[in-house]
C-alpha cells in the first residue's frame, strides 16, 4: 500500500519540478512603455535582470514601477546602445534605486556621450564600466549575448554610432538595434552573421530612415517594436514603415495604450507576446498591482 502511495507522489513531485526548470528557461523581454525613448528589462534564464536603454530622465516614474511590479530590487548589468538622453537620460536615477553590477557600453562611441558622463556617474554608485570593442559574445544566466559595434565611426549621423545587441536562448532571439539607421544597417548585415531574431527593435524610433528591406530579409522577425508614438513623435508612425512591416508578416507593436509594458517570453522554440497592465488602484489596496493577458 505505501509503494501504491508513493508513486502518484512522487511522479507529482517530478511534474512540479519539471515545470520549474521550464519557467527558469524563459527569456523575457520587457518593452516598457515610456512614449518616445527607450528602456528594456531582460529577465535571463536562472533568475538575472539587465536593462537595454534607460529612457529618459523624465521617464524614471514609470520605470521604476514597472521594476517594483516585477520585484527587481538589484540590476545584474545596463546595456547602453549610446548616449543619447532618450536612450540613457534616466541612468543616474536607475543607479541610485537599483544597485547595478556593470554597465556595457560602445568602447568607440566618443561621439553621442558629450552630455551623458556615464563614467562619472557609474563610478558614483560603485558601477562597473564594460567598454565594448565588438565582437564579444556574453553567456548571461544561460542567455547568450552577442555583440556588434561599427568598425567606423559616423561623425556625421551619430545615430549611426549605435551599439547592436542580439540576446538568444536556444532558438529564440530578440535583436536590439539602438538608433541604428541604414547606414549603420548595411554595415551591420555585411559583417554579422547570424541576425535572424523573432524580435526585433527597430533602430531610429521606426523612421523612414531604418530598418531597410534588406535587414528585414535578413532578420525575419515576427515582432516589430517601435519606440514612438503618433502624439509625441509622429515621425515614428509613418506609412512607409508600417506598409514594410505588413508586407513581411512583423506584428507592429508603438510605445502606446494603457498597458505599462509589453512582454516578449521565449522558451527557446518559440515567442509569445503578453500585455501587462498596472491596477494602481489594486496595488494601493494591497492587491496585485499586475494584470496580463496573453496575446490573442
Amino acid at each position: 500500500m505505501k509503494k501504491k502511495f508513493l508513486i502518484p507522489v512522487l511522479m507529482m513531485a517530478a511534474l512540479f519540478l519539471i515545470a520549474g526548470c521550464g519557467s527558469k528557461e524563459q527569456m523575457v523581454l520587457s518593452f516598457i512603455n515610456i512614449g518616445k525613448g527607450d528602456a528594456f528589462l531582460i529577465r535571463v534564464p536562472g533568475g538575472g535582470y539587465y536593462m537595454c536603454d534607460t529612457g529618459k530622465k523624465e521617464d524614471y516614474a514609470v520605470m521604476d514601477r514597472f521594476l517594483e511590479m516585477k520585484k527587481v530590487e538589484h540590476l545584474d548589468g545596463i546595456f547602453l546602445s549610446h548616449g543619447h538622453k532618450d536612450h540613457a537620460g534616466g541612468l543616474k536615477l536607475i543607479l541610485k534605486k537599483y544597485p547595478t553590477d556593470k554597465i556595457y557600453l560602445s568602447g568607440k562611441d566618443d561621439m553621442t556621450y558629450k552630455k551623458t558622463d556615464v563614467e562619472q556617474t557609474a563610478a558614483e554608485y560603485q558601477t562597473e564600466i564594460v567598454k565594448m570593442q565588438g565582437g564579444e559574445v556574453l553567456e548571461l544566466g544561460g542567455a547568450r549575448v552577442q555583440v556588434w559595434i561599427p568598425p567606423d565611426k559616423d561623425p556625421e549621423n551619430e545615430n549611426n554610432n549605435s551599439m547592436v545587441v542580439r540576446w538568444s536562448l536556444k532558438d529564440t532571439s530578440f535583436l536590439m538595434t539602438g538608433d541604428m539607421e541604414k547606414g549603420e544597417e548595411k554595415q551591420f548585415l555585411e559583417s554579422f552573421r547570424d541576425c535572424r531574431a523573432d524580435v526585433l527593435k527597430l533602430g531610429h524610433h521606426g523612421e523612414k530612415d531604418a530598418t531597410s528591406k534588406s535587414l528585414l530579409n535578413a532578420v525575419m522577425p515576427a515582432y516589430g517594436i517601435i519606440t514612438g508614438n503618433e502624439e509625441e513623435n509622429p515621425d515614428s508612425v509613418n506609412s512607409k514603415t508600417a506598409r514594410r512591416l505588413k508586407k513581411y508578416g512583423i506584428k507592429a507593436y508603438y510605445s502606446e495604450g494603457e498597458q505599462i509594458a509589453w512582454d516578449f517570453i521565449a522558451d527557446g522554440t518559440s515567442v509569445k507576446a503578453v500585455r501587462i497592465m498596472d491596477n494602481s488602484a489594486g496595488a494601493r489596496n494591497g492587491n496585485d498591482a499586475a494584470d496580463e493577458k496573453e496575446e490573442e
